[in-house]
């Protein structure tokens, strides 16, 4: 019996620490795009925002790679989505909000694993807007990204 409790506690300790080092990390993702947010409005440097944005995409790959690992039927979705990821950065406006953002290329998935995908899209138009529109409209429509993320994350949070 008391091998049974020291591992349950073993098992409740890991279960927190998980928990803890997802909110940590979905705590960094936010303040993440809140800097770039910043940086956007006072007319931050193309190269220093884009890169956060790429740093971002990096972060979401962590949390959705540990939204997987606790949600097994998303893992097709959310596997397309890591190795899109460089992709995403290449392609137009118009075909990441097609393909991407309103999941015309993606695979089908359970309507609960759309929300994550959502971390690495924003930061992913970010970079092409960088890349391609970095001008007053273009630094709202980042600002307007970033603001959405930061609701997506706190959607895929709740999972």
């Amino acid at each position: 019996m008391r091998k049974i409790i020291i591992l349950a506690a073993a098992a409740l300790a890991v279960s927190c620490s998980s928990t803890q080092t997802t909110e940590n990390t979905m705590g960094s993702y936010k303040e993440e795009a809140k800097e770039i947010i910043s940086l956007a409005k006072n007319n931050g440097d193309k190269a220093v925002i884009r890169r956060k944005a790429l740093n971002l995409m990096d972060t979401a790959k962590v949390l959705i790679t540990e939204f997987k690992n606790k949600n097994p039927k998303c893992s097709n979705l959310l596997d397309f989505m890591i190795n899109s990821s460089q992709k995403m950065t290449t392609l137009s406006l118009e075909q990441i909000e097609h393909d991407f953002h309103d999941g015309g290329a993606l695979p089908k998935a359970p309507e609960i694993c759309f929300e994550p995908k959502e971390l690495l899209v924003h930061p992913a138009t970010v970079v092409i807007l960088t890349n391609i529109k970095f001008d007053k409209e273009g630094k709202e429509q980042i600002v307007d990204e970033l603001e959405e993320v930061i609701a997506h994350a706190d959607g895929v949070h709740k999972y």
